[in-house]
């Protein structure tokens, strides 16, 4: 059985293979028997045992039949990955690509809107990091609230409400988390109406159960 504890969007390309308009949605999984880890290897190509399994956005949506059992090689059994590229989203490669280029222009050719944006720390909304001084690749970022954002979003009540360098570059990200936010919850549902058929073999149900266990652990 396949719990799921977070879903992420992975942009790029793996292997010699650009899946393009697509994104990776990346699940947590424990199987019967304990937890099992896999490399990313998989994910470059470099295993010729495991591949991720590809759903297509419009069937994604409709949440098919055929959709549900790719979900379920995806995330349920000793050979799941863990992780579906949800493809074919309406012009994803073009809102992926003019991100990039944002983040890009923001980081080396824009120290006003780094400064317009800095963040009150790197684990806070904002730019975090000085180009040409890192130390690491990851020193310098740009963080923001997708949950805020998108259609309907509210602030997060403990890091404050994301600040952008301007409206543009606001709504180049906007453009590109939206479809990505509403296909990983689709992942997500697909994942709980697995879970149920799974729960109800056993003879329970998947929404009560989880009411009724502790607390996750902090």
């Amino acid at each position: 059985m396949a719990m799921i504890a977070r879903v992420c969007g992975v942009a790029g390309s793996f292997g010699r293979r650009s899946m393009q308009g697509s994104f990776v949605a990346v699940a947590t999984r424990f199987p019967t028997g304990g937890r099992r880890s896999f490399s990313m290897g998989a994910f470059r190509g470099e295993s010729k045992e495991l591949s991720v399994v590809e759903v297509d956005y419009h069937e994604l949506r409709k949440m098919t039949p055929e959709v549900l059992q790719q979900l379920r090689k995806a995330f349920v059994g000793k050979q799941a990955v863990g992780a579906v590229a949800v493809v074919n989203i309406p012009g994803y490669q073009d809102k992926l690509s003019k991100a990039f280029r944002a983040g890009i222009d923001l980081a080396l050719t824009d120290p006003e809107g780094r400064q317009r944006a800095a963040a009150v720390s790197n684990t806070y909304p904002g730019w975090s990091g000085t180009p040409g001084s890192e130390t690491h690749p990851l020193q310098s970022s740009f963080l923001f609230n997708t949950k805020e954002v998108i259609p309907g979003g509210k602030v997060d009540p403990y890091f404050g409400k994301s600040i952008f360098p301007s409206s543009d570059y606001k709504n180049t990200f906007v453009d590109l988390v939206t479809p990505m936010h509403r296909a990983a919850l689709d992942v997500l549902r697909g994942c709980d109406m697995i879970i149920q058929e799974e729960m109800q073999k056993h003879g329970l149900e998947w929404s009560e159960a989880g009411r009724g266990g502790p607390p996750p652990a902090p």
